[in-house]
């Protein structure tokens, strides 16, 4: 079965240097798999598994564990490509984890300095995004307030004027927008500063969302597709038979799939494949709300 993504494993696996199909102990090689496995550490870890086996009636095409954005996200859109056997396994409930507390800034051009595949695939995600937003209040009603005011980045007191100079340079030159702000604008713009004769830089492509209504939307998506979404039920270990993965199981239940999507997050280090530990990390990143 060819998989409905518009990126499929083999670009993926092209983007950070390697060839063939997709392997994910090839994420820490080079300077690319540096960057991809940066990308799976800040936001939420994707792989496609392949299964390859199919037991009848009962077995599910689709298998996607975990329920936050990402993999309420992708049963979505497997959905609007017309695959209906979907089922979502959450360990606890669904959009409540990372999803619930994230900030929900789209902010790549404020928050990255190195232009490389995970800024690409950062500023691909940005650009999709208002078109996603747009899409998921026609289909449920919720509007998920997108803002797209842009960032304004506080340099610190001790920044060097030439650094920060050659940053618009080089950002400029890659085609962001940015310009800087003066101290004297800055005051004017967010009084609330306390610091005086600070700078800022102002990105003015960068967007914000309410992830908590990103959330909401999706979950109001899957019920209306009749997406199936079971929760409290944490996948362990992932069942492998000639080299291909068949299927999951949690303390008490097994699933089968054709296909099985790891949206794990943070989470995914408690996955093994056959018991044993997957053949990469993934940490969370403390944030400051």
């Amino acid at each position: 079965m060819r998989l409905p993504f518009d990126i499929n494993p083999r670009s993926l696996n092209d983007a950070h240097g390697g060839g063939g199909d997709f392997r994910p102990d090839a994420v820490t090689r080079n300077k690319r798999d540096r960057v991809f496995h940066k990308f799976i550490t800040r936001f939420l870890y994707l792989i496609i598994i392949y299964g390859g086996t199919n037991n009848g009636p009962a077995v599910m095409e689709i298998l996607i564990i975990g329920g936050g954005i990402i993999g309420l996200s992708i049963a979505r859109e497997l959905h609007r490509r017309g695959i209906r056997r979907i089922t979502i396994v959450e360990r606890g409930i669904a959009g409540r984890e990372a999803s619930w507390a994230a900030a929900g800034m789209l902010a790549p051009n404020a928050e990255n300095d190195e232009f490389d595949e995970f800024f690409r695939l950062c500023c691909e995600s940005n650009n999709a995004y208002p078109r996603f937003c747009a899409e998921l209040r026609d289909e449920t009603g919720i509007d998920i307030d997108l803002d797209s005011s842009g960032t304004l980045f506080l340099l610190g007191s001790e920044a060097d004027p030439t650094e920060t100079e050659k940053r618009i340079e080089r950002q400029r030159r890659f085609g962001i927008r940015v310009d800087r702000v003066s101290s004297t604008d800055l005051s004017k713009i967010e009084p609330n500063i306390a610091a005086r004769d600070r700078e800022a830089l102002f990105f003015g492509d960068d967007l914000q969302v309410d992830n908590r209504k990103i959330v909401e939307a999706l979950l109001e998506y899957c019920k209306r597709a009749e997406i199936e979404i079971s929760e409290n039920i944490e996948i362990l270990n992932l069942l492998r038979e000639n080299g291909k993965i068949v299927g999951a199981e949690s303390a008490a239940k097994r699933f089968q799939a054709d296909q099985i999507i790891l949206a794990t997050g943070a989470w995914t280090n408690f996955v093994k494949i056959d018991g044993r530990e997957l053949p990469f990390s993934v940490k969370p990143i403390r944030g400051q709300m």
